[in-house]
């Protein structure tokens, strides 16, 4: 199939009708009138994110409020005015206070999830007190450089990234957030063009929309100046790995365009990977934190980052894993192998180095010390053989356990 083929038939799927923006500029307006109804005079409400830059994908209703404060109130003061505005504005309704830099809160409200988000109101970035204070300015930026035609290629660049695992700014992905989607495609022109340049991308690469480059350093791998702040880099958040795949994804499908790389089901596949992977597989279960998903992703990966430090320190190769954390958290591993011998030989240094084989003799003082080609060796006895047994003392270690998962219940279970 041609490129242009394959991303009409991406576009009729992804792409919201006429009906279905008018349908969410209704409720938008509806919204926010509540909203407002229940709030302050100096007090505003602006609808931010993709909804407000008609670059929403048709299946996705996602929509960010933003509440709007004066400079006088105090960040403290932010979780009670916003707990407030919610219940008045959508009466006894189910609410979740989550964090960012400051609470905001999180409700389900006639089919679509919502964030409502208290900021301070500001006019440019160095009038920000927090974060989240310029993401008013990025809608009104995209809005007013985004040109209709882009929006298509703003779809086709989500969809591809959603399928593939790699679009959400959040720990748990590390991937590209909305606005980046958006501000590569200002830069790039089209969805095409944007994988022709990740196709052949090199490190340390510096993107700026709008000035000359010159006068900010960053060091992470892909730099991309927020218009709205330059003091910021919007791909701070995209790990080396996403970009790597990212890499090979875009060579991957311009060598061979196909509807896949739209229709994948990043997550099931990776599980599917890890499941045939030849080797002994082994899944740790535990209780899930009740944390916002950042703090839980962040603890999360560091855990299994120190379990497969412990490990391999061990002489556990780990082949591939999967973490996952729905109902409990779980994390599969597939090994080389999960049994070792009961002693091994180290290497010492030649024999004619008397001062370092004496010191070599001292520190293995308790293992069996041989000659062989004339240089040393020690058979030193393992202390852990199989990994049932490692990942019960890599358990116990307190110090290898993050703050919310310390005192979770462990279950260890072979698989395959």
């Amino acid at each position: 199939m041609t490129f242009k083929r394959i991303f009409d038939a991406v576009l009729q799927i992804i792409k919201p009708t006429e009906t279905d923006y008018k349908r969410e500029k209704r409720f938008v307006s509806e919204v926010i009138r509540r909203i407002r109804a229940k709030t302050p005079k100096n007090f505003q409400v602006k609808v931010t994110g993709s909804v407000a830059k008609g670059t929403f994908l048709k299946r996705v209703k996602d929509v960010d409020i933003f509440v709007l404060v004066p400079k006088s109130i105090e960040k403290k003061e932010f979780e009670k005015i916003v707990r407030k505005i919610v219940t008045n504005s959508f009466g006894k309704i189910r609410m979740q206070v989550r964090y960012a830099e400051h609470p905001y809160v999180h409700i389900e409200f006639q089919g679509r999830h919502m964030d409502i988000v208290p900021a301070y109101r500001i006019r440019n970035a160095k009038d920000m007190r927090s974060a989240v204070d310029r993401s008013v300015l990025h809608t009104k930026f995209i809005n007013k450089k985004l040109k209709k035609n882009q929006i298509p290629e703003v779809l086709l660049f989500k969809q591809f990234l959603k399928a593939n695992g790699l679009y959400g700014a959040e720990i748990k992905i590390e991937g590209l957030s909305g606005y980046l989607c958006e501000l590569l495609i200002l830069k790039f022109s089209t969805f095409l063009n944007l994988l022709r340049f990740f196709s052949r991308k090199k490190k340390n690469c510096f993107i700026d929309i709008v000035g000359d480059g010159t006068d900010k350093k960053f060091n992470e791998p892909l730099v991309v100046i927020d218009p709205i702040d330059r003091n910021r880099n919007v791909a701070a958040v995209v790990s080396e790995e996403n970009l790597t795949r990212m890499n090979k994804l875009a060579r991957a499908f311009l060598r061979r365009p196909s509807l896949k790389f739209f229709e994948r089901d990043f997550e099931k596949e990776r599980l599917k990977l890890i499941l045939s992977k030849n080797g002994p597989k082994y899944e740790i279960r535990m209780e899930k934190p009740d944390v916002v998903d950042d703090i839980l992703w962040g603890q999360f990966k560091r855990l299994y980052k120190n379990m497969q430090n412990f490990l391999e320190r061990n002489e556990f190769e780990i082949k591939g894993h999967y973490l996952e954390a729905n109902g409990d958290c779980r994390i599969l591993v597939c090994l080389k192998k999960d049994r070792l011998s009961a002693s091994k030989i180290m290497a010492g240094p030649p024999l004619k180095l008397k001062k370092n084989l004496e010191q070599f003799k001292k520190i293995h003082k308790n293992a069996k010390i041989g000659k062989k080609n004339q240089r040393s060796y020690a058979i030193v006895t393992r202390k852990l053989i199989d990994v049932n047994s490692a990942l019960k003392e890599f358990f116990r270690g307190a110090q290898n356990i993050p703050s919310h998962f310390a005192g979770s219940k462990i279950k260890i279970k072979k698989i395959s």
